[in-house]
């Protein structure tokens, strides 16, 4: 069956093209001149901007979407997600900063959530088959700008000197494992994108050449493991389309593949060398103390990018003992991440949205009856994400590109399904004028509600450039305080002696986050404290941190 498209598709193209073009600054953006959490940041920002702008419009759309057959499917796990993330914020205990932004880094506040959700809802709305293709480019362009930068930086030519704890090629996305998983992502969407131009097939293969190579440099295994993945699923369905005579015993090499691999991961059997590596064992650890920690807050888990200051003190002998033992501020396994966050029922409800994705892929499947190059590589490319984040911390644009992913998998599959309802007719054009009106408002208040947390960083950078003592005080202090910048600027006043100032940073950051482990930690150093208070601090510092092998020894004079 076609899907029909009605030929009003301006509006159509033109908010399309606008949010890829988002997604494209948004991978891109950073601003190290500007901030020390100069990647997380601007991403964010961009995020926050873009889903505020195309908020009225959704709000005012939801009843068309919500008439649609199976449009309740979409409204309903999506509404209830809201509703619990905002009941999160009220129950469970963690500091309201870090709830709204995010921690340092991460910035997986409610503010990320949200807008992951209003883009989810735009990209059903604005995407239909006829503008995929936006999809396609913008992906294909972010892929080449981030593989070029990646291997510059690996030959060591970046005119930035980053702080990183890994082989420091991050290109904009902030970790190599990131930007091998973005590669891989990305070439089935790309190999889509080239097929229009005369010699297709020669610059397919020169981008699987270019996107191993990429991967290659970045010493990261996820690219090879996802691109091998998404293959399979891309092949899957090409078998079922175009050779269905030898899909059964395509469908035996995939459970073969599939057992080799997880007994590689393992460390056992033949590709246990390539595959298994101590990250996968520490792992294992953080996954560990996720459900450790689910257990006991399975209703409102410990409040939104919360898990850092939970992580030490729900771990097991087992992963304190370890000589790689490491901290952590992530599950690095999405689902658990979320049951962390906001309990069991944040997890469920984010499963439904995967599920539905799979879904509107199979009835828009059944609809189409073809294999469609530009539907099953994005599909392909949502499963290489899902795959990634299996192991892997949440990143903002990972976040965001999936939720385009699926948002426009919905999009085409719900216009399969209802073919009598004109979804893509547009309002009486006084409303939309409103609703324009509205949105850039919408969009400048998203940006205001985002400038505290670039002022503050932007002067917490200055700070420590500068040595400004002073300065990183009245920054730590200021709206939104961080745990992580009250720790560093801590530190840093109690190693050049100003124990006065850190005593007093340190009791800040306790007021601020009751489980911040390193504020009793500075407290139970500091010689200007009394005995008792040394004293107090170091049995919390044991409550938060029960394996911890130094403090149990340290005598408190």
């Amino acid at each position: 069956m076609a899907i029909s498209s009605n030929k009003r598709a301006t509006p159509l193209q033109n908010y399309s093209k606008l949010l890829i073009g988002a997604g494209v600054l948004i991978s891109f953006a950073y601003t190290p001149w500007i901030n020390k959490d100069s990647l997380a940041i601007p991403k964010q920002t961009l995020l926050f901007i873009t889903a505020s702008y195309f908020l009225p419009k959704i709000i005012f759309e939801v009843s068309t979407i919500y008439r649609l057959k199976y449009g309740k499917l979409i409204l309903y796990p999506s509404g209830l997600i809201l509703l619990h993330l905002i009941l999160v914020m009220i129950f469970s205990g963690a500091p309201i900063e870090q709830q709204i932004y995010g921690r340092d880094g991460r910035l997986l506040g409610i503010i990320t959530f949200f807008s992951s959700l209003i883009i989810f809802f735009t990209s059903i709305r604005y995407f239909n088959k006829l503008n995929l293709k936006h999809i396609l480019a913008g992906i294909f362009i972010t892929s080449l700008g981030v593989s070029v930068y990646a291997v510059l930086q690996s030959y060591g030519l970046d005119i930035f000197k980053w702080e990183s704890r890994t082989n420091l090629v991050i290109s904009t996305l902030g970790n190599p494992n990131y930007v091998s998983a973005f590669v891989a992502m990305a070439f089935f969407p790309s190999i889509a994108f080239v097929k229009r131009y005369k010699y297709q097939y020669y610059y397919q293969v020169l981008l699987l050449l270019f996107a191993l190579f990429v991967i290659y440099r970045t010493q990261s295994i996820q690219g090879f493991v996802s691109i091998f993945f998404a293959g399979n699923i891309f092949l899957l369905m090409y078998m079922v389309y175009r050779h269905k005579k030898i899909l059964p015993y395509f469908v035996i090499y995939l459970f073969a593949s599939l057992l080799l691999a997880i007994s590689g991961s393992l460390g056992h059997g033949p590709f246990s060398r390539f595959l298994y590596k101590v990250s996968i064992e520490s792992r294992g650890d953080f996954w560990r103390s996720a459900w450790r920690l689910i257990q006991n807050n399975p209703i409102f888990g410990v409040g939104l990018d919360s898990f850092g200051e939970n992580f030490l003190q729900y771990r097991d002998q087992r992963a304190a003992n370890h000589t790689f033992a490491e901290f952590t501020d992530s599950a690095h396994n999405y689902l658990l991440d979320y049951a962390a966050f906001g309990g069991v029922f944040l997890a469920i409800l984010n499963i439904c949205l995967i599920l539905l994705t799979i879904f509107f892929f199979i009835k828009l499947q059944q609809s189409l009856r073809q294999f469609d190059l530009e539907i099953i590589s994005i599909f392909a490319a949502w499963c290489a994400i899902q795959a990634t984040l299996i192991i892997s911390p949440i990143s903002l644009t990972t976040l965001f590109w999936s939720n385009i992913f699926s948002g426009s998998i919905i999009g085409v599959g719900i216009r399969a399904l209802n073919i009598e309802h004109k979804l893509d007719n547009f309002s009486h054009a006084k409303v939309v004028k409103l609703n324009t009106n509205s949105m850039v408002i919408a969009g400048v208040l998203a940006l205001l509600l985002m400038l505290p947390l670039i002022n503050t960083d932007r002067l917490y950078l200055k700070s420590l450039n500068t040595s400004d003592g002073n300065l990183g005080i009245k920054v730590v202090n200021s709206f939104p305080r961080s745990s992580q910048k009250y720790a560093t600027v801590g530190r840093l006043l109690h190693e050049s002696a100003q124990y006065k100032y850190s005593l007093e940073v340190a009791r800040n950051s306790i007021e601020s986050n009751s489980k911040n482990v390193t504020g009793y930690a500075l407290i139970m150093i500091n010689p200007l404290a009394s005995y008792e208070e040394r004293q107090k601090a170091k049995i919390e510092v044991l409550s938060l941190d029960p394996f911890n092998k130094e403090v149990p020894g340290y005598q408190i004079q």
